[in-house]
């Protein structure tokens, strides 16, 4: 059972009624039980308050408050522990086990997701208290006060210590508390050994105390409330496949366009970049998530009228190398309108999206489109160099009127995005095959890393496969992948892993000359970091 306190006394000293001052157009006190409400924790919502006016306005609110608190534990000076404790005691619970949640009545800005995140990390805690905070400046374990006009450090041992080596300080967004009922009532105070904390962002976290901090969290309000760009999207069943450019996703796609209900494959280089551009913070989530709803919604329609699809037979992704390219020639004739709609709710049919670099930013691909799944394809650095090095994909390529890739210009040169946070390292690199390995080593760091980030968020939607293994034991894999995305082989499918030469063989001894060759020709620091990317490559899963 989870409950809910929500402490609201009459008076505030510094401003006026705090607890039901009109902020956006409700009184404060509202935000704080939309939040509570908006979680779906709760069994029940208790304020508990000395004021009969706040107590009737608040059951408006379809809360409860069933006690009036005495005025003792209603003065300036009253902190939050005895107001839970005596909520506690006056519910009579007896002894069942009680989760509570004390919620700061005057805390607009804290968002019910993080009431559920606190709550998760309660239940693996019962012994403590959890609540958000904040990470301050390094500079603050320098803090100092003054005594009587003298200087003195909070703490002197700080003093000589560089920034980087100062401990990480947080405090106390004053929002809210998660504590088991036993917790709350043995408690003397809440931040202790036992107590864990869910770190939020600056931007989130305003103790409202005096009239500047009700305008900064009012400010910060309008912002959140502003309306956001939304769209509804004729499917949500996308299947992102990709991985480093050269690591078989020419290979994969078209196989996966041969299973049941799969569509013909999509590549989308805007929807790349969009993705790209976020990540990097050149763009809002929200601006890029709607771009890619938009710009992948529109692509989906059209291919069921095959508007704007792809006949260029040499061309790996067009319709005419389909499983069944009668059905997009078919589809010219149909009527553009909302019965289209209709049908691609009926078929529920899988759209996979060849997509580069898929896992810089899972999780917009993945909250965009709520039943996505990701294939991300993992390739033996000699084989990626290797390929790299046969495309010339280093330097002046990417400054070619074809590329599609994110690239800046940086002085005289044209940098692609995943190294443009290092250019200095960047452009000291002379020998071409050390910047391949330099571009390789970045990107599938970086993706790697987001996959860790991001592979208990999305346990199901996120799948992991190495090429050799797909390209040797085509069969097996591939039965694996369609069980994961919701479909099976078709008839056409083992044509298409005999087109794509699958079940083969590698030519190992071809593969160990290829890397000692590869190795001959860096130089000892890229050599070290040519090893991590074998090592990070046979530990990935």
């Amino acid at each position: 059972m989870n409950i809910a306190i929500i402490p609201a006394r009459s008076k505030s000293v510094r401003i006026k009624r705090k607890n039901i001052k009109y902020f956006f157009g409700k009184p404060i006190i509202y935000w704080s039980i939309l939040a509570a409400k908006q979680s779906k924790l709760f069994d029940r919502i208790i304020v508990s308050s000395d004021d009969k006016k706040i107590i009737n306005l608040v059951k408006k609110f379809g809360v409860e408050a069933p006690f009036v608190r005495p005025k003792k534990l209603s003065g300036n000076f009253v902190g939050v522990l005895p107001v839970v404790k005596h909520a506690i005691r006056k519910l009579k619970l007896g002894s069942k086990n009680v989760n509570f949640c004390c919620i700061f009545s005057a805390a607009p800005n804290i968002k019910f997701q993080n009431i559920i995140k606190c709550f998760s990390i309660l239940k693996k805690n019962k012994n403590g208290f959890v609540f958000p905070a904040t990470k301050n400046d390094n500079y603050l374990a320098r803090s100092f006060y003054f005594n009587n006009k003298n200087l003195k450090m909070l703490n002197e041992n700080f003093y000589k210590k560089r920034s980087q080596d100062l401990p990480n300080t947080y405090h106390d967004s004053g929002q809210f508390y998660w504590g088991a009922k036993k917790t709350w009532l043995s408690a003397k105070q809440i931040f202790s050994n036992n107590s864990k904390i869910f770190q939020i962002p600056n931007t989130e976290s305003i103790d409202i105390n005096n009239l500047q901090d009700w305008k900064k969290a009012l400010r910060l309000f309008k912002k959140k409330m502003k309306p956001k760009p939304s769209i509804n999207l004729v499917s949500s069943n996308f299947v992102f496949i990709g991985g480093l450019t050269r690591s078989g996703k020419s290979f994969l796609c078209p196989i996966i366009s041969s299973f049941k209900k799969a569509e013909m494959f999509l590549v989308d280089s805007n929807v790349e970049n969009i993705s790209y551009l976020n990540a990097l913070n050149k763009i809002s989530f929200e601006s890029a998530k709607y771009l890619v709803q938009l710009n992948l919604n529109e692509r989906a329609y059209n291919l069921f009228i095959s508007r704007n699809v792809n006949f260029r037979k040499s061309d790996y992704s067009s319709v005419l190398n389909s499983k069944n390219f009668k059905e997009y020639k078919n589809r010219l004739a149909y009527n553009d309108g909302d019965q289209i709609v209709t049908k691609i709710n009926k078929i529920n049919p899988i759209f996979p999206i060849m997509f580069h670099d898929v896992m810089i930013n899972p999780k917009l691909l993945l909250e965009s489109f709520p039943k996505a799944k990701i294939i991300y394809i993992d390739r033996d650095p000699t084989d990626l160099v290797n390929e790299w090095m046969k495309k010339k994909y280093f330097g002046d390529f990417f400054s070619n009127p074809r590329n599609v890739t994110l690239s800046y210009k940086i002085g005289k040169k044209t940098v692609p995005y995943w190294c443009f946070n290092k250019y200095k390292t960047y452009i000291k690199i002379r020998n071409n095959l050390e910047k391949v390995v330099f571009f390789i080593n970045n990107l599938s760091s970086i993706q790697k890393k987001n996959y860790r980030k991001f592979k208990k968020k999305y346990k199901k939607r996120l799948i992991i496969v190495k090429f050799d293994d797909l390209a040797t034991n085509s069969n097996k894999i591939l039965k694996i992948i369609s069980n994961n995305i919701g479909t099976k082989f078709t008839k056409k499918t083992n044509f298409f892993i005999k087109k794509e030469k699958g079940n083969r063989k590698i030519n190992y001894k071809i593969k160990k000359k290829n890397r000692q060759k590869i190795l001959r020709s860096l130089s000892p620091r890229f050599q070290e970091i040519f090893y991590n990317l074998e090592k990070e490559y046979k530990n990935f899963k």
